[in-house]
């Protein structure tokens, strides 16, 4: 089951069928995300926030940050929790487990739950 990858993968016309069952994007399809969503942060988003805030959005985080001394404090938490998570998130495709349908649902579930406690650790 491929999810909600497979209409992007059918609308363009992806040559290996393998990804529509295996939904590991080649590393030129991810490149060329990132380098879109770099493109709209600073030749859209920077100049509408620059306007907005009537500064730069770079130097009005880091003074909103510093601005109380828990502000800072608060986002280290945010930030440590979702790389602990990020590096230690449950592996759902690709392992010897998730071929029995039992230990696929059970590997859901798991992240399920790991999401369920970064979002009550987080809020």
């Amino acid at each position: 089951q491929a999810g909600l990858v497979e209409p992007l993968l059918r609308r363009y016309a992806v040559a290996d069928e393998s990804l529509l069952h295996n939904p590991q994007l080649p590393p030129s399809a991810v490149w060329r995300f990132y380098l879109t969503a770099g493109a709209v942060v600073a030749l859209l988003m920077v100049p509408w926030m620059t306007a907005v805030l009537g500064t730069d959005p770079f130097s009005w985080l880091v003074a909103f940050l510093l601005h109380r001394p828990g502000r800072l404090a608060f986002a280290a938490f945010w930030a440590s929790t979702l790389i602990l998570v990020i590096a230690n998130k449950p592996k759902t495709r690709g392992s010897k487990a998730a071929a029995a349908p039992a230990a696929a649902g059970l590997a859901n579930i798991v992240a399920r739950k790991v999401f369920h406690a970064v979002a009550v650790l987080m809020f």
